[in-house]
């Protein structure tokens, strides 16, 4: 399974996207848009998709910004700050390298949520990102900070370090079967692999059997390919190891921050 995970297939917005090392994520041929025939009794309203164009202009201005004032313009923030904002678009060159190309997306399986994939490299080596976009209340496309930073709180650093409450994660999630100290009991936890592009190590998430937690994980990987994008909030139990983290909620499917309808929590 471990394998498995250095692999991390997944499905974005009904494009394939493959993680193929810890700090890249190369997409596969987009998948084309089938609408149903009309019908002349009834005529199925398609949302207006952003054009490529916009699109990548957008995630263009976005990584440009340097002006906190600027931020909110441009970006949805959930907890990061403009400053946080400014500061980590300046320090992008030297994390991953140089621009090279970025690549709109399809999206099929949710029309109110854009994908451009943003192509760097460094030192020989590609590396990339995903910035998502959608619209804000007032129906601007911007893009969504944290998703494209992959954003924990608190930063990884300290979640793997001192840092003993609770903590939100993006990480790409599969089952995985690693019982040991106070989640060894496989009849009572529910064990599933971690994986985040800025961490180096598998790390491993665990829920009661039969828990709210459990139920929403499940859901969400019933009719996954491979692992799958998704915002937790973690906690280290006492007594477990550094990798080991009890999953307290299940936030989003995505790295989009979205909110869950009780019946998919």
């Amino acid at each position: 399974m471990l394998l498995v995970m250095a692999l991390l297939i997944t499905v974005i917005g009904g494009a394939v996207w493959l993680f193929r090392s810890p700090r890249n994520e190369t997409v596969l041929p987009p998948v084309a848009v089938v609408l149903p025939s009309e019908d002349k009794a009834e005529t199925q309203l398609v949302p207006e998709l952003l054009s490529e164009s916009a699109a990548l202009e957008s995630v263009r201005q976005a990584l440009a910004v340097r002006d906190p004032a600027a931020v909110a313009g441009l970006m949805h923030l959930a907890s990061a700050s403009a400053e946080q904002v400014v500061d980590f678009m300046k320090s992008l060159p030297e994390v991953d390298g140089t621009l090279e190309k970025m690549t709109k997306m399809i999206s099929i399986n949710d029309l109110s949520l854009e994908g451009v994939l943003v192509d760097f490299t460094k030192n020989g080596q590609a590396r990339n990102r995903i910035a998502f976009l959608s619209r804000d209340e007032d129906g601007m496309w911007k893009m969504d900070f944290e998703a494209f930073a992959r954003w924990s709180d608190p930063p990884w650093k300290e979640i793997l370090g001192a840092h003993t409450g609770p903590a939100t994660v993006r990480v790409f999630a599969t089952p995985e079967a690693y019982f040991n100290g106070p989640f060894g009991d496989d009849s009572s936890w529910r064990c599933f692999g971690l994986a985040s592009p800025d961490v180096e190590q598998i790390l491993f998430g665990y829920c009661l059997i039969g828990s709210p937690q459990e139920e929403a994980m499940l859901r969400m990987l019933a009719d996954a390919p491979g692992p799958v994008r998704s915002i937790l909030k973690l906690q280290r139990k006492e007594g477990g190891d550094s990798r080991q983290f009890e999953i307290l909620d299940v936030l989003s499917k995505e790295w989009v921050l979205k909110a869950m309808p009780p019946s998919e929590r």
